[in-house]
């Protein structure tokens, strides 16, 4: 999960609770940590839409060797369907 990226608006705190509880609901301890690169999460922040960005466990990102296990497919798929439950809570 990662904060607003520098410069940006402090929005979002109610969204990010939602997403770290989520997490954690899901047995996903949330780490914040920059990631180093753009987000298209960065066009919705500026765009004035809380958001935040989490990361799934991709291994070579951006390269012919980019994958993901589909147990870390499956357990975003809950995770988003948590943040939705607590979303319309």
């Amino acid at each position: 999960m990662l904060p607003a990226r520098a410069g940006l608006p402090a929005q979002g705190a109610r969204e990010r609770k939602q997403a770290r509880q989520a997490l954690e609901d899901c047995g996903v301890q949330p780490v914040l940590k920059a990631s180093g690169g753009g987000s298209d999460v960065n066009a919705l922040l500026v765009n004035g839409f809380p958001s935040v960005n989490l990361c799934n466990a991709m291994v070579d990102v951006h390269t012919p060797g980019e994958r993901i296990r589909s147990a870390d497919i499956d357990l975003m798929v809950e995770v988003t369907q948590a943040i939705v439950a607590r979303a319309l809570a």
